[in-house]
């Protein structure tokens, strides 16, 4: 038989696939009619000869599908558009739908013969050539799902709340295709679960971590185990979802006072644009013991029983039916009023009285007495005013509260009684007394027994803190700087005491501080004479010191100079420093005798009754003066105990 085979091709053999040459040698060709291409055979085996594996594929749509009437062999494939255009993804397959290869580049690279070819992306129109051989035209699907899925549109685009969901529209969805949300964070989030509606639609759940400060989300379809067409990126709609937004507060950052003991309730707030429901959990801190929140309210209730705490911060969640999420800290408090009254200045009976109580707090507070009872005449007022008038000489133990606005209080024992001794008050000279356009000082007692000063004597201060300076006059009239007293003020008495502050200038010299005149004799009542000897009860027959460290000078003294019957005793600063026996056996007063008076400042010289006129005959240079303050004088036609001396001398200079 003639070689018609060899002949007819000029020369090259043919047949069939099955009837290749045996140990052909290499560059040896075949035309294999099974195929209907000439081959040559290699390294690799029997391959097309150039030219003889090319064909071109027309794209008309988003995703072209064709399938040849051949299989195509594996190797290396250059690709070329007629636009220009290399935003496509390419996928090949056998004739079993195994994927032998995939570009998203102007070349392929198949791992095995192919007969299937699925480009997604590139340009509707598009002639892509691969050696052009034969061309073949398919039509756009979307039912390709052993591809790279695709997406184009997402239906709602606003998923505010958990569980919402979206219907994305696409293609070659396979069963295992999984969805993506990512924000400006760059993390992929898995969607909440994923329904196959078919092969071009999905019902997607949003995921429930979807923070809405990563803005707005894009959306990425992939088929699990199938490379993503990123070179069409047609798996990513872009700008695809908004998660809402997130809620804001509205209750400020302090809450109102916690009252113990006192029920408690105040609401939280915060409220959210998409008007989803709102609920509200406690991040960090603890409430205060009885007070709870309810999570679906805001509202925060109960009966705090603890002392006070004075502050807690909490840190409160609020959070919408999205997910989103803000926290706010919020102080709480419980703090009792504080008081600043440490003590009540004492009343003068029978002349008004009123003193406020004070203590401190962020709201108003109210004033009560918890135990103990005002004297008679005196009332509290719930703004903290004690007014009245009193005659009550006794020392009354209040305990005193101070409320606030919630209910939190702080109590206080306070005492409250006379300023000073007022029972048997006989004359009384104080800052009150003192005019400085006059030399008359004002008995405050009422009972007229007003003093005069002599003109050497000064009225300094203002107000309630007035008092006489007694000026050093060494060298000048001695008797032009002294004060005398009616001695009438505790006329007929055998006991009787004479109080005073001072503040001296002087501890070197003889200081005369109280004489008394009357019955031809000259009392030395009390006096000091530096550093360590005091001048006491004694008369112009004798004289009797007692042996004291002198006060300190420029410094506040109280002095008391108390006679009951013959016994004296003299107290500095409520303490008793000398005692002894009166040498005339009593101080009774006269009304008979020109000298019925006291003296405050100077020695008495019995020789002159002219009050305006003394001279001290037997003493020169005039050292005995006292110099100094005098800030207040009392006499009482009693012997002053202990206990009262103390009070007189609590209740201060000015009093």
């Amino acid at each position: 038989m003639s070689d018609i085979r060899t002949s007819a091709l000029g020369g090259v053999p043919f047949g069939t696939s099955a009837t290749r040459p045996v140990n052909p040698q290499i560059g040896q060709t075949y035309y294999n009619g099974t195929l209907g291409v000439q081959e040559i055979y290699t390294s690799s085996g029997w391959l097309p000869a150039t030219g003889a594996n090319d064909f071109n594929v027309t794209l008309n749509g988003s995703v072209t599908t064709a399938t040849f009437t051949k299989e195509y062999f594996a190797g290396a494939y250059t690709i070329a558009s007629a636009l220009l255009d290399s935003t496509y993804d390419i996928y090949v397959y056998d004739s079993t739908g195994n994927q032998v290869g995939y570009t998203k580049s102007p070349s392929l690279t198949a791992t095995g013969n192919f007969n299937k070819i699925v480009i997604i992306g590139g340009t509707q129109g598009d002639l892509l050539s691969f050696s052009y051989k034969t061309t073949f035209t398919a039509t756009n699907t979307t039912g390709e799902v052993t591809a790279g899925a695709f997406i184009t549109s997402v239906t709602p685009t606003a998923l505010n709340s958990i569980d919402d969901t979206t219907v994305v529209a696409g293609g070659n969805f396979a069963s295992n295709v999984a969805v993506y949300f990512v924000g400006s964070d760059n993390i992929e989030r898995s969607a909440k679960s994923v329904v196959r509606s078919s092969s071009s639609s999905l019902i997607v759940t949003r995921p429930d971590d979807f923070p809405t400060i990563l803005g707005t989300y894009k959306v990425i379809v992939e088929n699990v185990g199938i490379t993503r067409p990123t070179g069409s990126s047609l798996h990513i709609l872009n700008n695809a979802v908004t998660a809402g937004t997130t809620p804001n507060w509205s209750t400020g950052t302090t809450l109102p006072e916690v009252g113990k003991n006192v029920a408690y309730s105040t609401t939280l707030l915060a409220t959210d644009t998409e008007a989803t429901d709102i609920d509200y959990s406690l991040v960090t801190g603890t409430l205060p013991s009885g007070i709870t929140l309810n999570n679906e309210t805001g509202v925060l209730s109960g009966t705090y029983t603890g002392s006070d705490f004075n502050t807690t911060d909490i840190v409160i969640r609020a959070i919408d039916a999205g997910g989103n999420s803000v926290d706010r800290t919020f102080t709480m408090f419980s703090s009792n009023p504080v008081w600043t009254t440490t003590s009540i200045t004492g009343y003068v009976t029978s002349i008004p009285y009123s003193f406020q109580l004070v203590a401190t707090d962020n709201s108003s507070i109210t004033y009560s007495i918890v135990s103990g009872t005002l004297p008679s005449g005196l009332s509290l007022s719930s703004s903290g005013l004690i007014s009245g008038t009193t005659s009550s000489s006794t020392l009354s133990s209040m305990t005193f509260r101070a409320t606030d606005a919630t209910g939190n209080y702080s109590d206080t024992t306070l005492n409250i009684g006379p300023a000073i001794v007022t029972s048997s008050l006989r004359a009384w000279y104080s800052s009150a007394s003192y005019n400085t356009s006059s030399d008359t000082i004002t008995d405050l007692t009422g009972n007229g027994y007003n003093a005069t000063k002599r003109s050497g004597i000064s009225v300094q201060g203002s107000g309630s803190s007035k008092y006489l300076l007694f000026p050093n006059n060494s060298s000048g009239n001695p008797h032009n700087q002294l004060i005398h007293i009616p001695r009438g003020s505790v006329l007929g008495a055998t006991a009787w005491s004479a109080e005073f502050w001072i503040s001296h200038s002087n501890t070197n010299n003889l200081q005369n501080l109280f004489h008394g005149g009357g019955q031809g004799n000259n009392y030395h009542l009390m006096g000091f004479q530096g550093p360590n000897s005091w001048w006491d009860g004694s008369n112009n027959t004798g004289g009797t010191t007692g042996t004291y460290s002198v006060p300190t000078a420029n410094a506040d003294h109280h002095l008391v100079w108390v006679l009951n019957n013959s016994t004296y005793k003299i107290y500095l600063n409520s303490t008793e420093i000398l005692s002894g026996t009166f040498l005339n056996g009593s101080a009774t007063a006269s009304t008979t005798t020109t000298q019925n008076v006291f003296v405050f400042g100077q020695e008495l010289d019995t020789d002159n009754v002219d009050l305006n006129s003394y001279v001290q005959s037997d003493i020169s240079p005039y050292p005995q003066e006292f110099t100094g303050k005098l800030y207040g004088i009392r006499l009482y036609d009693k012997a002053l105990t202990a206990s009262e001396i103390l009070q007189n001398y609590n209740a201060g200079k000015h009093v």
